[in-house]
Formats: structure tokens, C-alpha cells, sequence
């Protein structure tokens, strides 16, 4: 009985399609909207790929400045070492020159 009085029940409320609904019935109006939808989003689509391709770009011209750095660094690792090594080799010298000096 409890289904029974429930199936009755909700054959006597309105459809939720009915005239409550938000959409529009369709016609010139609902047209020109549904243009109006598919021009922004080809828009936006635009706009998305235009921010992708920018992105993209800034990123690779990162990477070459990110490598060029990283070649500079070497570069100037490189010319420590060597004025490291020839302040070890005049040290040295001047150690042996001092060691000869004292005999």
C-alpha cells in the first residue's frame, strides 16, 4: 500500500519538464545564443593555444639560458682550478727557494 500511495503521489506533482524549466524552446533567440556560445569558445580555445605556444616558447629559451649558464659556470670552474693549481706551483717555489736560501 505504502507504494502505492507514493507511486499516486508522484503522479499527481508536475513534471519537472514542463514549463518550469530554464531552457528556452527553440527558435531564432536559443540560435543566435548557441552562436554566441560556440564563437567564445572558439575564443577561448584560441587564447588557450596562443598561452601554450608563449609558454612553450618561454620555456625553451629558458632551457638555452639555463644551459648557457651552466657552460659559463663550467667555464669559469675550470679557470679556478688552473689559477689554484699555479698559486700551489708558486708556493711551492717560493718554499724551495726559501728551503735553498737557508743552506
Amino acid at each position: 500500500r505504502a507504494a502505492a500511495a507514493a507511486a499516486a503521489a508522484s503522479a499527481q506533482q508536475p513534471s519537472r519538464s514542463s514549463s518550469s524549466s530554464r531552457v528556452p524552446p527553440p527558435g531564432p533567440a536559443s540560435d543566435h545564443e548557441v552562436q554566441r556560445y560556440k564563437e567564445k569558445i572558439r575564443s577561448l580555445q584560441a587564447d588557450l593555444k596562443t598561452m601554450s605556444d608563449q609558454v612553450r616558447e618561454k620555456e625553451v629559451r629558458l632551457k638555452k639560458e639555463a644551459e648557457a649558464a651552466a657552460r659559463e659556470l663550467k667555464a669559469e670552474r675550470q679557470k679556478v682550478e688552473k689559477l689554484q693549481g699555479q698559486v700551489r706551483r708558486l708556493e711551492d717555489e717560493k718554499q724551495r727557494a726559501a728551503a735553498a736560501a737557508q743552506r
